[in-house]
Formats: structure tokens, sequence, C-alpha cells
């Protein structure tokens, strides 16, 4: 409704119509009795939220009073797991009709950077993935499901719905309802019966069970009503006990509404694993690297141990050790390995600089085996330890690192290994540390990313020519201390960039069209870091995977989500 002296009008997120009775259950609840307004066809309950069309409620009403008095009999109820977005994450679409489509790109980047549930655009190209989504399009109003429905679902937002009533009815589609609605509102507002419009009263009624109720009651949440919603006369139909309160902001997720959607979908987040007290393997001295092969669906971290050997941990269902460097009879590297995996032929390639300053390769076809590829590619000697990854535009590997003049150099592979400068190729500053590469299948795309003189994170990207890119500038991010570690994440399109900074915090740059930052440790509430991390994605369970070497000596894992 919109406010006409002082009077609501039966418009945007506030209306009203004929009454009739529904049953419901909900993300947290069993399933419970509500009283509906028909609006349009549709049944809308609580001003904005549609339980579906009056003709599909009507024809199921039976089968579920029915479904009722089984619950109540047996005491159990629908599980809310039905009405959660699997691995937290909301793919969507959007009408081409609808105008200012920027408000609903501004809301979900405020969903994104204030909570971990995720909103992957729905294409032609990725919809088999995506059989259930949220579809925006004005459809009269601004109003949403609440929870996933499954299929197509859609909130609607119409002209004169904002970023704000955006935010509010995602919030309904992830599972959210309104504040109000809390069993225990009665201690925090007042309802003003007199003061509400004639027949809009079933809006105020208290439908959620005790379950609903997620942490405790804040004034400031957006899905709370404000004063004088479906009011009759100008007047307050919510008044706070707080006089004081402000109730019915439509600006942002508050910190009571962002707690309630991590006690909803209790498994967002980071999470923290121990490998080497897993797997009974050896400590390690240097970095690790981490990959995945499809072949047997299994996960691999590499690192270098006090004797100087390749040190493997493997995920099969459980965490397993083996001595790369003894199981291929290959020289002590003196410095800290990258791992990757080549579909052309099925194999795991392991690259390490040993004592020679050369590149070695230890690769894995059912047995480990060696290789020199500065020897192999006429290149010049490492002062740097290698990243190396996989190009399907053609089918090749690379292998990059720093040599003694800064430069970042390219070993490639397409039937013989090749250099390449890739500095004097894109005419980017010097590298004075690590560097690590990875390709995006967005836009077909190479990424080499090393750390400056300045602290910065740059970028070598290849769409035919080497181009420059500072990442640090980009993103507004802290200053780098240590090497950063790159990775791409299919679920959502991603880019990620990840790297130490002075205060021991695993910084994160990810890029979805612009470059943003996050800080790693503290979302995850995981001990510092003493060495670089490294990344990679599983495509088994769609999770993000961060490891790096803590101050104990230990490898730790950060995994998403």
């Amino acid at each position: 409704m919109t406010q006409d002296n002082g009077v609501w009008q039966n418009a945007g997120e506030f209306r009203g119509g004929e009454r009739g009775t529904a049953v419901i259950s909900g993300v947290t609840f069993s399933s419970a009795p509500v009283v509906y307004s028909a609006v349009d066809g549709l049944a809308v309950f609580e001003g904005d939220i549609v339980l579906g069309t009056v003709d599909q409620l009507e024809l199921g009403m039976s089968e579920l009073q029915g479904r009722i008095a089984g619950d109540v009999q047996a005491g159990v109820g629908i599980t809310g797991a039905r009405f959660r977005w699997p691995r937290s994450q909301v793919p969507f679409d959007i009408d081409p009709n609808l105008p200012n489509q920027q408000r609903v790109r501004d809301a979900i980047a405020h969903w994104e950077a204030n909570t971990p549930i995720r909103f992957p655009e729905r294409t032609a190209a990725n919809a088999g993935d995506f059989p259930n989504f949220v579809h925006f399009a004005d459809a009269g109003g601004c109003w949403s499901s609440v929870g996933m429905q499954g299929g197509s679902q859609t909130i609607s937002l119409g002209a004169g719905c904002t970023r704000g009533n955006a935010i509010h009815e995602i919030g309904h589609a992830v599972g959210l309802w309104h504040e109000q609605s809390r069993e225990d509102r009665d201690r925090f507002v007042t309802i003003n019966w007199a003061n509400i419009q004639a027949g809009m009263e079933h809006n105020f009624d208290q439908h959620i069970t005790d379950g609903d109720d997620l942490g405790g009651y804040e004034y400031g949440s957006i899905m709370h009503y404000p004063r004088t919603a479906f009011s009759s006369n100008g007047r307050e139909t919510i008044t706070p006990v707080d006089p004081n309160a402000q109730i019915g902001q439509r600006t942002g997720l508050s910190t009571g509404d962002i707690a309630a959607v991590l006690a909803m979908y209790p498994t967002v987040g980071w999470h923290h694993n121990d490998l080497s007290a897993s797997a009974s393997a050896p400590n390690a001295t240097g970095v690790p690297a981490g990959y995945t092969w499809s072949v047997d669906k299994t996960q691999h971290v590499v690192y270098r141990g006090g004797d100087g050997h390749i040190h493997e941990l493997w995920f099969n269902g459980a965490w397993h050790h083996n001595d790369l460097v003894a199981s291929a009879g290959a020289p002590s590297a003196v410095g800290d390995p990258a791992g990757y995996t080549w579909d052309v032929d099925n194999t795991q390639h392991v690259v390490y600089r040993g004592a020679d300053g050369h590149i070695h390769e230890l690769w894995f076809n059912g047995t480990w085996n060696h290789n020199d590829l500065v020897a192999s590619a006429g290149a010049p000697s490492a002062v740097g330890d290698p990243a190396g990854y996989t190009w399907d535009v053609d089918n090749t590997q690379h292998v990059v690192y720093r040599g003694g003049d800064g430069h970042v150099h390219e070993l490639w592979f397409n039937g013989s290994w090749n250099h390449n400068d890739l500095v004097a190729a894109a005419g980017a500053p010097n590298a004075v540390a690590l560097v690590a590469g990875y390709t995006w299948d967005v836009d077909r795309t190479q990424h080499v990313v090393y750390r400056a003189a300045d602290g910065h994170i740059h970028e070598l990207w290849f769409n035919g020519t080497w181009n420059h890119n500072d990442l640090v500038a980009a993103a507004g991010a802290p200053t780098a201390a240590g090497d950063p570690a790159g990775y791409t994440w299919d679920v959502d399109g991603t880019q990620h960039v990840v790297y130490r900074s002075a205060d021991g915090h695993i910084r994160e740059l990810w890029f979805n069209g612009t470059w943003n930052r996050n800080d790693l440790v503290a979302a995850a509430s995981a001990p510092n870091a003493a060495g670089d991390p490294a990344g990679y994605t599983w495509d088994v369970d769609r999770t993000q995977h961060v490891v790096y070497r803590g101050t104990d000596g230990h490898v730790h894992e950060l995994w998403f989500p």
C-alpha cells in the first residue's frame, strides 16, 4: 500500500482483498492455518507474501487439512529443509521487460556483501544446473513467496518498488517471515487493531510457532512492518514498546536479519580442517598447493616437508599421505610446489624448483614420473617457485615462474615444452615474489597473478595478447605481505585470488564483473597464516577450498559454503 492523506492504499508491499483460509508450512515450522487476501487471483499473506494462486489453495485445501491432522496427531512436521536453497545459492534471472533492473542487482550485491548467500545468474547456457530459481518481474506490487518453492518462483517488483523493497522480498525468498509475526512480538510491539483497515486485521495475526523465532526481536529488521502498515486513518497500527524504536526501514539487512539467515542456513560459511593431523603426515616447511582430479574424484594437496621432499595429501573419503619425490626418484625441492591436472591425457602434474634452479615436474599416469622443464624448453633458471595450469582453448599446459631478471617466465606445452617472457610481452612491473596462474572459462582467458614491489597483486591476462591489471587497486584491498594464488568457481562464474596480508589474514579478491574483497580468516574464525595460501574448487560438492600453513606448522583449510 501507499500512503494517501494518511490512509494506506492498495499497492506496493501492503496489498489486500477478499479473505480466504489456507494451510502453510515453512522453513522453521510445521503446517499452520492462515488467512490470506485474494489479489489478482493470487493468495497474498501479510501484504507481500504469495502463497500461490487462489485456485491452487482451494483445490489442495482438503488434502492439506488431512495432512495437518496427521502432523498434529503424530507430532511430526514437514521438514524445513525442502524450503532452503541448496548450497546456499539462490539462482535468479530477470524479466527483460522489468524496468530499472539495477535495483535488483543492487539488492543482490547487498545480500552477497552481508551474508554468505550467493546468487548465480541463470542463463540459457546454465539453465540445466539451476532448475529451481527466482524470476524477477513486474507482476503488480512488491511480493514474493517464502523459501524455495521449486521450479520458477516470482519476486514481483512493481514500478514503485525500490532497492530496499527488493532486499526485503529477497529476504522472503531466502526464508524470512515478517518480524512482527514472531510468537514473542507482544513483548515488543502493540498492535492497534482499531486503526487497521477493515478486513486487513489478519495481516497482523501471529501464525508462526516458537521454532520460527530466530534470535532476539529486532525493531531494525528490514522484515518489520512500518508503524502505519494497513492503517485506515493514518494513525499507527504498530507501536513499539520502546518509544524511540525505528521500525519498517527498507534500507538494508540488520544484524538480526543476517543472524537469522545464518541460523536457517547453518552450513553456510567457511569451515576449518587440519589435514596434517587427519593424514598423520609430516609437518610442512613451505606453502601448500591444491588441486582435484576428475579421473577418480579425489582432492590433492602437495607441500614441501623438512626433508626437502614433496609430500602429497589426497582425499577419497579420507585423507592419505604419499611422498612424491621418493615415488618418482626425483631431486629434492628447495621451493614450494604447484599442482594441476591435464584432461588431454588424464594425468596429474606437480612442479617445483630444485637446488639447480630448474623447474622439475612430477607427473602421474598410474605411476609418478620426473621431467626437467627448464632443460626441456631451454629456458632461464628460476629464482622463484612455479605455478601451473592448463588451457582448454588449445589443450596446452602452462608453468609460470620468476626468473633472476624479475620477469615472469612461461613454459608451455603443446607436444613439446616452449618458453615465453610475459612481463616483456605485457609491459608489466617486475615481480618480487612467486607467481600463480589459472584460466577462466567464462571468457576463455588465461590469468597470471603476482606481487610487485608496491605490495600490490598484479594480474597478467591473455585474450590473444597479454594485458596488465592492478587488482589491489581495483578492489581497494589491503596490500600483500605474501604471494597470491588464483582459481575460478564455475558455480557462479567468478574468479578468486587469495593472498596473505600483514596481519596474517588470508584475503580474497573475487571478480563477478568487478573486483571485490573479503577477509577469509575473519569469516571462518580460523588461525592466522604463517605462509601463503593456495586455492581450488571441487566439482563433486561444488565447494571452494583455500589451504595455508598456520603458525603451528599445520596445513589449515578454509572451505565454502
